[in-house]
């Protein structure tokens, strides 16, 4: 019961889907046989919001206001439940797997973006976005095709680039401000994007705007306007960026 956060397709598997909600459950389809698989995942106390596959497939990661601030990693082969990660101090806002790499990404209200050892469950790093104490969050993360690269916005509003490997930010994007704002104020709202060819990042406003950046150069390529008081809750980029 309830509404659909999040849905991912499975990427080595295409007559699978996982969908994530407010019932608190992460539920899997058999697309030809327009059904469930199996019995849902649970352990969320509030909602699912965000739902990754690592590349290849063999694990699934979730997170979403869960009260005990933590995300959940299940394998797939029997989706049985491999972790719970504990170290956020709010809710994790999003999760995204490192490409070709044990290696999986969070975010969160508590203003950080935690680095998790896909074999252990172990923190490895924590990067610091906003100071301690700060009460805007850090709404999405996503990396480059290539994993060399981290993306993430939130609500200081700006999208945010980093160097994966050495934790250094590379660029800062500015222009869900200033000509954006709005009476309740604009931010980089989750989710973002990156194209496949790691050239192209795409960003939404809480106004509706979304923009795409050059990753190479930092500068604004496009900006799209919906006159519109509604909230982008998703957004993708077609393979060619």
């Amino acid at each position: 019961e309830g509404g659909v956060f999040d849905v991912a397709f499975h990427p080595t598997d295409p007559d699978v889907l996982v969908s994530g909600g407010a019932d608190k459950s992460v539920r899997i389809w058999d697309l030809k046989a327009m059904k469930e698989k199996r019995s849902p995942l649970t352990g969320s106390t509030i909602g699912v919001g965000d739902i990754r596959f690592s590349d290849d497939g063999k694990h699934l990661a979730s997170c979403g206001g869960t009260k005990d601030n933590s995300l959940r990693v299940w394998k797939t082969h029997d989706w049985s439940l491999l972790h719970t990660l504990k170290g956020h101090t709010s809710a994790v806002n999003s999760v995204t797997f490192r490409p070709k790499a044990k290696t999986l990404v969070s975010c969160g209200s508590d203003g950080s973006i935690r680095y998790w050892n896909l074999a252990t469950g172990s923190e490895l790093t924590k990067l610091r976005v906003l100071p301690e104490n700060d009460r805007r969050n850090v709404y999405a993360v996503c990396f480059s095709p290539d994993g060399s690269l981290l993306a993430s916005g939130g609500t200081d509003g700006a999208v945010k680039l980093w160097k994966a490997n050495t934790k250094d930010q590379k660029h800062e994007f500015d222009g869900h401000i200033g000509r954006f704002a709005t009476k309740r104020g604009d931010f980089a709202y989750a989710p973002i994007c990156m194209s496949l060819d790691g050239l192209t990042l795409a960003s939404t406003g809480a106004n509706g705007g979304v923009i795409t950046w050059d990753v190479a150069t930092g500068k604004r390529r496009k900006t799209l306007f919906a006159r519109s008081n509604l909230i982008p809750r998703s957004i993708a980029l077609s393979p060619d960026g």
